[in-house]
């Protein structure tokens, strides 16, 4: 939909449910602090960093202003999105991440029966042996039905095997 903006009355494009969630609309956030300032939104207690505190980052050590209540509620602080990645690769990995279930472990495949390594968290052992057993079942029912037709089997290298009766 073509919105005006509050600031400078140039004409966007806005989604509908970016209408319906704000009450003010601004092409850019340039329009929309200066709106702010000359509206008095930044003044003492309208301005967000009113009750703030200025804290270091703790992945990069960037002045950071943070709220109060985020400052008693949170552990860790940080400057932007990057940092907050950053350091959660650093603490987060291996044994100290929480999805962290001991590692790799040794299983086999349900088709071909390779010893293979996987991930617990992917790993589902009734998977795998379910797998394993419609993978056994669907190769006997296969298997009885070419002996009672005495059909062909192609093989991996485009042979023939011929599985007759004696």
């Amino acid at each position: 939909m073509r919105v005006t903006c509050e600031y400078c009355g140039k004409e966007f494009e806005r989604r509908p449910s970016g209408l319906e969630k704000q009450k003010h609309h601004f092409c850019s956030r340039k329009c929309s602090s200066n709106w702010m300032k000359e509206a008095g939104m930044l003044k003492k207690e309208k301005n967000p960093r009113w009750n703030s505190v200025q804290v270091e980052c703790d992945n990069c050590g960037n002045p950071v202003w943070v709220s109060k209540y985020h400052m008693e509620h949170n552990k860790y602080h940080f400057c932007s999105k990057k940092c907050l990645h950053a350091f959660l690769s650093k603490v987060q990995s291996g044994s100290n991440h929480p999805s962290w279930k001991g590692g790799k472990i040794e299983t086999s495949c349900a088709t071909c029966e390779k010893n293979i390594s996987v991930i617990p968290a992917v790993y589902k052992e009734e998977t795998f042996a379910q797998r394993n057993v419609q993978t056994y079942f669907i190769q006997k029912k296969l298997l009885e039905l070419i002996i009672q037709t005495g059909a062909a089997v192609p093989l991996l290298n485009h042979t023939a095997l011929n599985l007759t009766r004696s």
